[in-house]
């Protein structure tokens, strides 16, 4: 019985994740993480009926979860194994996205892309200490940029100016193997971005994987405060 559960659920999943509007609506939670309604209807092009009605069966279908503060409703991806789930969607059907990982591989949850921004240990380590210097504080549950951050992302190789205006700046990834959030938004893209050009992070072939590089040790172990250990 508890077999024939899981199989329930799977397919609910795959009937939900069948519909390109549906699929527009998560793809914008996965890049922008939790929305509000109307910011959602409003970036989407999506009838705000037609989104509500939408939003409510990927709800049902545990797909996406829904945050209310009075007449407001914010929505985001339920979970990252539903955030995994709709990537590797993305990317079989051609999409500009990584290959999927095992999920314990060492390397992998040492430093990997989680769609287009750094996760695993490092990211996790990585965002604590960018709010530990005040790169980034918290207002009001949102994530913005503290008196540090111009100074900090510099260091990174991240450039404040340039980031993709269409996109959320900054919100906390939920990390799969690790109790805590990353950095993603366009900043935490930019970020990545930054750690490869800088020749800090090499990407591994055919893998979400990255490869600390000499140097990116220890300018992130300056940055952070501790050893790293892939």
């Amino acid at each position: 019985m508890k077999q024939r559960t899981y199989f329930e659920q799977a397919a609910a999943i795959a009937a939900e994740c069948s519909s390109p509007v549906r699929l527009a609506i998560l793809e914008y939670l996965l890049k922008n993480g939790p929305t509000r309604v109307r910011s959602l209807a409003e970036s989407t092009n999506i009838a705000e009926s037609t989104l509500s009605n939408n939003l409510r069966r990927l709800r049902e279908a545990e797909i996406v979860d829904v945050e209310r503060q009075g007449k407001t409703a914010t929505y985001s991806i339920a979970n990252p194994s539903i955030r995994q789930v709709i990537a590797n969607l993305f990317q079989a059907a051609g999409a500009d996205t990584a290959a999927p990982i095992p999920e314990h591989q060492p390397a992998v949850t040492f430093a990997r892309s989680c769609y287009d921004h750094l996760a695993g240990s490092l990211g996790v380590q990585l965002t604590r200490a960018l709010f530990a210097k005040e790169a980034l504080i918290t207002d009001a549950g949102d994530v913005t940029f503290g008196p540090n951050a111009e100074k900090c992302f510099a260091y990174l190789g991240t450039g404040l100016s340039s980031l993709d205006a269409s996109r959320k700046t900054a919100f906390l990834c939920k990390d799969w193997t690790h109790a805590d959030s990353h950095l993603a938004g366009s900043l935490g893209a930019a970020l990545l971005r930054g750690l490869i050009s800088k020749g800090w992070l090499t990407p591994i072939p055919n893998s979400r994987g990255l490869e600390l590089t000499a140097e990116g040790k220890v300018g992130l172990e300056d940055f952070i405060g501790t050893r790293l250990e892939p």
